[in-house]
Formats: C-alpha cells, sequence, structure tokens
C-alpha cells in the first residue's frame, strides 16, 4: 500500500499558544475528538511525550504508542511505528500572523502495516486532517473566545 500524505493549513483567531496548548493537552483529545477513546501519557522527557491511544469506531479499535516531540508555541511533531503504522509522522506548526491570530498547519504522512484494517485507516486518516482543523479550532474558541491575550 502506497504511504498517505495530506495537509490543511488554516488562519485562527487565536494566539499560538493558546491553539498549541490544545494541541498539546493529548489527554483531553476523548473529550472532543470522536472516535478517540483514549489517551494517556506514559513519560515526560525533556521536550518530549510518549503516549498510548486509542482510537475506534464501533467494535473496531486501534492501539498504538506515538513520541510528540515539543517546541513550545510553535511546533509539534508526533510520530509512531507502532501498531497498524509502519511510521506515521504528524506535523503541526504554529505561526503568528498578526492581530493575535494564528496560521496552523498540520501534514500527515503515514504508512500503514497490511492487514485486514489497513484500507479504512487509510481513508480514515485521509478524510480526518481537514476535520481535525475543525475541531481543534472549536475547542479553542470553547477554551478562550472570551479571555483575553
Amino acid at each position: 500500500m502506497p504511504p498517505l500524505h495530506t495537509h490543511a493549513r488554516r488562519i485562527l483567531p487565536f494566539p499560538c499558544h493558546h491553539v498549541y496548548a490544545v494541541v498539546v493537552d493529548v489527554e483531553s483529545y476523548p473529550a472532543f475528538v470522536p472516535g478517540w477513546r483514549a489517551a494517556r501519557v506514559v513519560r515526560r522527557a525533556g521536550d518530549t511525550l510518549t503516549v498510548t491511544q486509542e482510537v475506534g469506531s464501533g467494535p473496531l479499535a486501534v492501539r498504538f504508542a506515538s513520541r510528540a516531540r515539543q517546541v513550545p508555541g510553535r511546533a509539534l511533531r508526533i510520530t509512531s511505528d507502532d501498531g497498524p503504522f509502519r511510521r506515521l509522522v504528524i506535523d503541526w506548526c504554529f505561526t503568528p500572523v498578526g492581530d493575535g491570530r494564528c496560521e496552523v498547519r498540520l501534514a500527515v504522512s503515514a504508512r500503514l502495516r497490511a492487514g485486514p484494517l489497513a484500507p479504512l485507516l487509510r481513508g480514515l486518516l485521509a478524510a480526518r486532517t481537514e476535520r481535525l482543523l475543525d475541531l481543534f479550532t472549536a475547542r479553542a474558541a470553547a477554551l478562550w473566545a472570551e479571555e483575553p491575550e
């Protein structure tokens, strides 16, 4: 199966440190990202988080571990070679664009292991990039719509 590459970009009406805070708070994902069943930081070492996660739909669930390397307020690189992933790389970049706004860029690159769930996972990853930006935007709005910088 060929690798998947997808990306999305959006300018949000929030400071970058607010948007970054939503993205790096992986343990809150199950509260606002449909299908994200569990996420737990199992290790913090310097700028790197090790996270165990479970995502699924109906009776189907996928568990995997990932590592997230942080550049606070600026970038987050999530990688995994666990579970269904031969290689997963998710890059979040946050760039201030003035007036308290933030340009958010999300890029996903995945190579899946062969198996019965691979086509389903590939379809979900491809469709979710824009949707993830919608969900994180809504979460930032819920947390900081009334709060000044």
